[in-house]
């Protein structure tokens, strides 16, 4: 995933590389954002918020901010310091509530890529929920023996 936005974009790339560019498009809707913080704040110990940092006069950093347990601050760290996984959980989740908010079919493949079955399948349990609500269709194509 590219770190760096020099430019908002309207639809996610299917490998997700210009998720942060996505991401700053979706953030002018702040109802929206509302949602996927608080859903991130749920899901994601630690989580505290998402914000975009200038790096010119027109690129924009992703900065994802954590609070440990000890702290009454949280830190800042660049996405791209992030690990793989935790970035495609975000991303999975963003996903998941921006697909809800605009009453859009989600298509996935392979969503466990970078994630072990312990870590998606808080996200799968979710999508499935809000799938039998009625509020989301959806289609995964997997690999994985679960």
């Amino acid at each position: 995933m590219n770190p760096v936005s020099t430019q908002e974009e309207r639809f996610l790339y299917r490998n997700s590389a210009n998720f942060v560019s996505w991401y700053r498009h979706i953030s002018q809707d702040q109802g929206l954002t509302s949602k996927i913080t608080q859903r991130l704040k749920e899901v994601l110990d630690g989580f505290s918020h998402l914000q975009f940092v200038e790096l010119g006069v027109q690129d924009r950093g992703l900065s994802v901010f954590l609070q440990s347990d000890n702290s009454n601050k949280p830190y800042s760290y660049p996405f791209d310091e992030l690990s793989d996984g935790l970035r495609m959980l975000m991303a999975l989740y963003t996903l998941l509530e921006y697909a809800r908010s605009n009453d859009y079919t989600l298509c996935i493949d392979e969503p466990e890529n970078f994630l072990a079955l312990a870590e998606i399948q808080p996200w799968l349990v979710l999508l499935y929920d809000t799938c039998l609500d009625g509020q989301l269709q959806s289609l995964l194509i997997s690999h994985h023996p679960e």
